[in-house]
């Protein structure tokens, strides 16, 4: 019978110390409850300001996604304290600095996405419908989130670009201005003569609508190719 006494006493041991935290808990509670409450009221506040801005939304979302998480990161350290007495504010940084320290390491890809992506909507250099070249990967922006951009292909594939990879490598912006000027290359046959064809080509360029008529078009020999 002595084993059925220690677990009776343990289990009465454990209750007594329920109900002695019932209170804490409690208002651990009404703390997390309040974080709700205010964070809703953040993010309708939030919503209203933007209405009245030039506010990208992916941008609006992210700033709304920070406010929320840094008032979750205060509501909890506030309910954890208030739970455990003896659960100080300075331990508990403490903990929390080696908790993020860990986190960091671990989800370093998604946070280097989501600074990426965040400097991405501040500095606009590129806009939903721009078509973009990256590492030999072009498409047209179809839309900009905090962590990845989506590029619509030519033939029709939806591709999703992390944005720390559009951030640390070199981007061309294709549709940034108006008008920009295309190379194309045009294989005539040996023995044609260069100044003919020369004409040809030019006077073909000048008759079609998409080239601004405004603007010199070079029209030059290269080289000979492999084959005639």
């Amino acid at each position: 019978m002595e084993p059925l006494r220690i677990l009776q006493q343990e289990l009465a041991g454990l209750l007594a110390g329920l109900v002695g935290l019932l209170p804490n808990l409690l208002a651990a509670l009404v703390v997390l409850l309040l974080t709700w409450l205010v964070a809703s009221v953040v993010r309708r506040i939030a919503r209203r300001l933007v209405g009245r801005t030039r506010l990208r939304p992916s941008l609006y979302h992210a700033l709304v996604s920070l406010l929320r998480i840094g008032f979750w990161v205060v509501g909890l350290m506030v309910a954890a304290t208030v739970l455990f007495p003896n659960l100080t504010p300075t331990k508990l940084l403490a903990g929390l600095g080696l908790g993020s320290l860990a986190i960091g390491l671990a989800f370093r890809d998604i946070f280097e996405n989501f600074l990426a992506g965040i400097l991405i909507l501040i500095r606009k250099p590129m806009k939903i419908g721009d078509d973009v070249v990256c590492e030999g990967v072009s498409g047209r922006v179809e839309q900009i989130t905090i962590r990845d951009t989506y590029l619509r292909k030519r033939s029709g594939e939806l591709v999703l670009l992390p944005n720390s990879f559009l951030y640390k490598n070199p981007t061309e912006v294709l549709t940034d201005r108006p008008q920009r000027r295309i190379t194309l290359e045009i294989g005539v046959a040996y023995g044609s003569d260069i100044r003919m064809a020369r004409k040809v080509i030019r006077g073909v360029l000048d008759h079609l609508d998409t080239v601004d008529s405004s603007r010199p078009v070079d029209v030059f020999a290269t080289g000979f190719g492999d084959s005639s």
